[in-house]
């Protein structure tokens, strides 16, 4: 049942603030630097986005297209 709980502004927060800078910035251009920095104004807008992916089952196409990884096959990579 933990997955049908309200997830809280601090859950979000905490990953948004935790998550690495530049790691994997989106084909959008808003990388998580820009989240961090706009955090203390957007923070509802991100929260709300959040809930509705997990109520509706689905992901705004412009979220879903900044979540694509790439993995390099080589031995050494970071």
């Amino acid at each position: 049942m933990a997955l049908l709980r309200v997830i809280t502004k601090k859950e979000v927060e905490d990953t948004v603030k935790t998550t690495e800078k530049n790691k994997a910035p989106g084909s959008d251009g808003y990388t998580s630097e820009f989240f961090q920095g706009t955090w203390s104004f957007m923070w509802q807008d991100i929260l709300n986005a959040v809930e509705e992916s997990k109520h509706t089952k689905r992901m705004h196409l412009a979220w879903n297209a900044t979540f694509v990884t790439l993995i390099l096959k080589t031995k050494s990579t970071e």
